[in-house]
């Protein structure tokens, strides 16, 4: 099977496009108050909204595809840039950072002296800096 390399990109690094991405904009509030008992009125005041990226990537059918998408996600530093679609229909480069790292390891098997482990699934969060793309 061949895959797209231009959906996803980190620090300029085209990642094979992923199985799954849900995307959520989330609110960034500077307070919120219990609402009040006899109105039932919530108040709170947002300073911002932040996206999140919930990514991920099932059975990589080769170990190329497999290992450009963890080397690439392990070599980021505290902070990268993202080049994705947004549900806007515009792409555009996010500042980020990521949630743990989870991979699902499907088999492993001793052939002689070697060992070799066969990998499901990897998957992250990728979250909004709040600081511009470069």
């Amino acid at each position: 099977m061949a895959y797209s390399d231009d959906m996803i990109s980190i620090n300029g690094i085209w990642l094979p496009t992923p199985d799954g991405l849900d995307i959520t904009l989330n609110p960034l509030d500077k307070y919120t108050s219990e609402r009040n008992p006899q109105t039932g009125i919530l108040y709170r005041e947002m300073v911002g909204k932040y996206w999140q990226f919930d990514i991920h990537w099932t059975y990589a059918e080769n170990v190329e595809r497999m290992n450009k998408i963890w080397n690439t996600l392990m070599a980021t530093s505290e902070y990268f840039d993202v080049n994705l679609p947004l549900p806007t229909g515009e792409r555009k480069t996010i500042n980020c950072y990521h949630a743990p790292l989870k991979v699902s390891m499907r088999s492993y098997w001793s052939i002689g002296q070697q060992k070799v482990a066969d990998w499901l699934n990897i998957s992250t969060s990728l979250i909004d800096t709040g600081r511009s793309g470069h």
